[in-house]
């Protein structure tokens, strides 16, 4: 399988949330092709991370509020359904969200669902390291 394209944005510091003045926020739309069950693509999903060094996982969401990881980078992969995740603050960037992507997120960064289906699904993952505090 070739390796999937990657967007990139480079998110500045809005004033609230810092974002990450050198790592830029990495969207890889089709990362996994997907059986469509969703217990099964989860687990395909952490089985990867876990292969890649990132730990710490959990299966659930997207806060529907701001936040970030001031020392932790994070890793998301979505196994089910769709959502508008607003990335980087009030003037950051919306990205939609599908089954098959994963979304690397730096230290830093602030991340929002704005929307989504009611099958929406995500890993999350972080590397080693600092602890995934939460601002």
């Amino acid at each position: 399988m070739p390796f999937p394209d990657v967007i990139t944005h480079h998110l500045p510091d809005d004033g609230s949330i810092p974002n990450n003045p050198e790592l830029p926020l990495l969207i890889y739309s089709d990362a996994f092709d997907l059986s469509g069950d969703s217990r099964r693509d989860a687990s395909l999903i952490l089985e990867v991370f876990h292969r890649n060094n990132w730990g710490n996982s959990w299966v659930n969401g997207v806060f529907g509020y701001h936040h970030y990881h001031a020392e932790a980078h994070e890793v998301l992969g979505c196994f089910s359904g769709s959502a508008t995740v607003l990335f980087g603050g009030e003037q950051g960037v919306e990205v939609e969200v599908k089954a098959g992507a994963v979304v690397v997120i730096p230290s830093g960064v602030g991340h929002k669902k704005l929307r989504g289906s009611s099958d929406f699904g995500v890993v999350g993952a972080y590397p080693p390291g600092p602890s995934p505090d939460m601002k």
